[in-house]
């Protein structure tokens, strides 16, 4: 049993381990030399920085593209929350409007329907015995001889 349990410490520290080596192999920020200064990364999120030096150091700022992005991101957010709204109120005029009849209603209804179909059959067979007649002969001409 002991020797499971070193086992398992070993794992532990070996993973640990596995961590710190990812984090060290890839920083959340990359900074490349650029014209004036540097440019900075964050390769978490995406977002851009130029720094220049400037008296006893640096001074960073979003790149020009990164805050026409930032105002683009907060524009797909409003508009975000606006659908929900508006999402969130047509869903609860739906729920209202899909009230069902009472059962006295759908009685009603079925008692008109079921009136209904008792005629139609009626006439369909009305109509079956009028063409189960036969045909009656013409009568004779008066004064004609037969």
């Amino acid at each position: 049993m002991p020797g499971k349990k070193w086992m398992l410490v070993g794992l532990i520290v070996a993973a640990g381990a596995g961590g710190a080596a990812y984090a060290q192999n890839n920083p959340r920020f990359q900074m490349e030399r650029a014209e004036g200064g540097f440019m900075i990364m964050d390769t978490l999120t995406g977002n851009t920085s130029f720094c220049r030096e400037s008296g006893d150091g640096f001074v960073c700022s979003p790149a020009p593209g990164q805050r026409a992005e930032d105002r683009t991101i907060e524009e797909l957010r409003r508009k975000i929350t606006e659908l929900e709204a508006r999402v969130a109120a047509l869903e609860s005029e739906r729920s209202g409007a899909a009230d069902l009849p009472s059962d006295e209603e759908f009685d009603r209804t079925l008692n008109f329907m079921e009136r209904f179909f008792r005629r139609f059959v009626d006439i369909v067979k009305g109509l079956e015995t009028e063409d189960e007649k036969p045909a009656e002969k013409p009568a004779a001409p008066s004064g004609s001889r037969t």
